[in-house]
């Protein structure tokens, strides 16, 4: 018997095959007619929920480049490519790891599906992941049914499963007085990351953009001030150019002295180095200096987090803020209501009875 392809033949045109249906199960054996051994593991594919018999050792890996140029194809950003092929890899990991005999996404099951939700949230420890990661594989799985490596039933199994509620991110209200000390010790100890911080905390910028930022996105107007900058599409999470007028004087001195410090290299805010920042880095610089002198951690998101619910909390209109931190929709902010101290001071004062 081949273990390779599950099938044996018993006699004539009888043919057994076989599998196990979940991992540390029973060996399941049922027989078929067929007139040939590649027409026993043509057909035990397709019994098993796939389409045709595929060589399992390539299958992923050309669906892989196949979904690889349908994200091309579809214009997303580079980032949002690699989020989506990293999720493709974690699912195909998990098949051939657990599900050898399953060599293509037709032959998930509502049984697999719910074991691949206990690996992420239980075997990987991903508690709050496993939203993120359903949502990426239903679109894995339109995109691979629009270039026909995918049929539209495995799209209603993955309907099957419930898709947790987005969770409110959490909110560390920040003072101006915190965000000043914070800043101050930035722009002495690392000047290199003053103006990517002083991006994240006035406009809120993801850090990814400000990171990016090349000096030739940015326009100057009379003496050289600079008036507007820019962040290139494939740098911001919709895809799209993000341009933003500069009408604070101090914040276009910030940048102006950036970009007359005589240094040779195309990026706004380099490292030492003169090359681009990495991501990672700057985040654990943000991380560490924030407990040094605020007491407790904090993120670049979470800079973004405070200046959206603070502007919403003072009355501006979702409108006027996406415009400035370059959400897709006002519907994103939704996950930006929360209480802050002079909100409710706010409310309190104006709910006074005696005067």
């Amino acid at each position: 018997m081949s273990k390779r392809s599950g099938v044996r033949h018993i006699k004539g045109d009888i043919w057994e095959y076989n599998y196990y249906p979940y991992p540390k199960a029973k060996r399941v054996y049922k027989r078929l007619k067929a007139s040939s051994k590649k027409d026993a593991e043509y057909q035990r594919a397709i019994l098993m929920g796939g389409n045709a018999i595929v060589d399992d050792s390539k299958s992923f890996e050309e669906a892989r480049r196949a979904l690889e140029l349908k994200l091309k194809a579809d214009n997303l950003t580079p980032k949002t490519q690699i989020n989506y092929l990293s999720k493709w890899d974690n699912i195909t990991n998990f098949l051939l790891k657990l599900y050898p005999n399953v060599v293509s996404l037709n032959q998930l099951t509502k049984e697999i599906m719910e074991r691949y939700k206990q690996w992420i949230v239980v075997d990987k420890g991903r508690s709050d992941g496993w939203r993120d990661e359903l949502t990426k594989i239903r679109t894995i799985t339109k995109k691979l049914i629009d270039i026909g490596l995918c049929e539209k039933r495995i799209y209603d199994i993955l309907l099957l499963q419930k898709k947790p509620k987005a969770k409110k991110k959490l909110y560390k209200e920040l003072t101006k007085q915190q965000l000043h000390d914070l800043l101050n010790y930035i722009k002495e100890d690392r000047p290199d990351y003053y103006g990517i911080a002083l991006l994240n905390m006035q406009y809120g910028m993801r850090r990814g953009q400000a990171i990016s930022i090349k000096r030739s996105n940015v326009k100057t107007g009379e003496f050289g001030r600079p008036v507007k900058f820019s962040c290139e599409p494939k740098d911001t999470k919709t895809g799209i150019p993000h341009v933003l007028d500069i009408t604070d004087p101090k914040l276009a001195n910030v940048i102006k002295g950036y970009l007359t410090d005589g240094r040779k290299t195309i990026w706004l805010f380099p490292n030492r180095n003169n090359k681009k920042h990495h991501d990672n880095h700057y985040t654990e610089y943000i991380e560490r200096i924030s407990k040094k002198v605020l007491g407790f951690n904090l993120s670049p998101h979470d800079f973004r987090h405070d200046y959206i619910t603070k502007r919403r909390g003072e009355g501006h209109t979702d409108e006027d803020i996406i415009v400035i931190t370059g959400h897709k929709d006002v519907k994103s902010l939704s996950i930006y209501t929360h209480h802050t101290t002079e909100g409710t001071k706010r409310v309190l004062d104006s709910s006074k009875v005696l005067e």
